[in-house]
């Protein structure tokens, strides 16, 4: 048996061990093509950065030196898409698969512009419920005791640019109120920050506020620990109506949040991670495989990611199709039978 040399040794395990590179995440790593990559999330300090902050520390060891990926603050759930759909400014960002539905189907924020260039990365990383909060001062008990009783109130929303918005619009439209029937009824609507939105409620200028969140939300959670406030229910006869566009049934669990000693029945949504056709297969595959092989790692940095499931996130995105290169990463790590 001929001996092998030391040099030959040496090149032998260095070609081992590049196969072993190129076979996972370290594939297009291997290109050597830095790669610069926006990932849109919303405002400084909201979940969706803290997620794509963390995400961002996963994903850069595993592209090509001289790579960066910067979280960009932009216009949340649809102004992510918009750009993503257009190929400008992001790669890659996040939204609620609700948003995935609509901008998939071509409905309500999406009313006749179908996304079909849009494509899902990771699905269901969290569970998410649109909140309904109103302060205790107000008396209000339920959305049907506003209707019935015309009592006039003062709501926050977020600007139309996410699902904050439209969600508190379409809820209220599925439990008999618009936005005219609010004004007409002396109360308000107004459209502000986040941050304003919080201190509204805190200091009594509004008396409702419906806004998407999860388990751990900075702003509502600030808010449930310093005024006192209640949490409302979706009431029964609207759920069909709001399941029919995406918007289907969750309970959000007792004490998720201060003053919320019982389960609330609610709508929910997931957070999603998606990018455009226009991603190479490889850098897909690269990004998804970094994300879900630290999902425990991700877990421990941010409560609301405790929901994230690799093994059946990929099938909740909201009606998004995966991307091909994530597809394949699926498949290769066995949850794609």
């Amino acid at each position: 048996m001929k001996r092998m040399t030391y040099g030959r040794l040496s090149r032998t395990i260095a070609m081992v061990f590049a196969a072993l590179h190129l076979s996972g995440a370290g594939a297009y790593a291997a290109s050597g093509k830095p790669v610069s990559l926006d990932f849109g999330s919303i405002f400084v300090g909201s979940t969706w950065y803290q997620y794509a902050a963390a995400m961002s520390e996963y994903m850069k060891p595993v592209l090509p030196e001289g790579s960066s990926i910067t979280v960009r603050p932009y216009a949340g759930a649809f102004g992510n898409i918009r750009l993503l759909q257009k190929n400008e400014k992001v790669q890659l960002g996040t939204t609620f698969t609700t948003a995935g539905t609509w901008a998939a189907k071509g409905i309500v924020a999406f009313e006749g512009r179908k996304t079909p260039a849009l494509r899902a990365l990771i699905g269901a990383l969290d569970q998410s419920y649109m909140a309904i909060i109103v302060t205790k001062k107000s008396g209000i008990t339920s959305l049907s005791q506003i209707r019935e009783k015309r009592m006039k109130v003062h709501l926050v929303q977020l600007p139309p640019t996410g699902l904050a918005a439209y969600g508190t619009k379409v809820i209220l439209e599925a439990h008999g109120i618009s936005y005219d029937d609010i004004k007409k009824w002396g109360g308000s609507v107004n459209s502000v920050n986040i941050q304003a939105a919080g201190n509204a409620m805190k200091d009594g200028r509004a008396d409702i506020w419906l806004h998407p969140v999860s388990k751990g939300h900075p702003k509502v959670t600030e808010l449930a620990e310093t005024t006192d406030v209640r949490f409302l229910d979706v009431e029964k006869e609207a759920f069909p109506k709001l399941d029919a566009i995406g918007l289907p049934a969750a309970t959000m669990p007792a004490n998720t949040f201060k003053h919320q000693p019982k389960p609330k029945h609610v709508v929910g949504m997931s957070t999603i991670i998606v990018t455009s056709t226009a991603m190479q297969d490889d850098l897909a595959y690269t990004l998804t495989k970094a994300i879900v092989e630290n999902a425990e790692g991700l877990k421990k940095r941010m409560k609301g990611l405790s929901y994230f499931d690799p093994a059946t996130s990929w099938k909740h995105t909201g009606g998004v199709p995966l991307h091909e290169g994530a597809r394949r990463y699926y498949k290769e790590a066995g949850y794609i039978k």
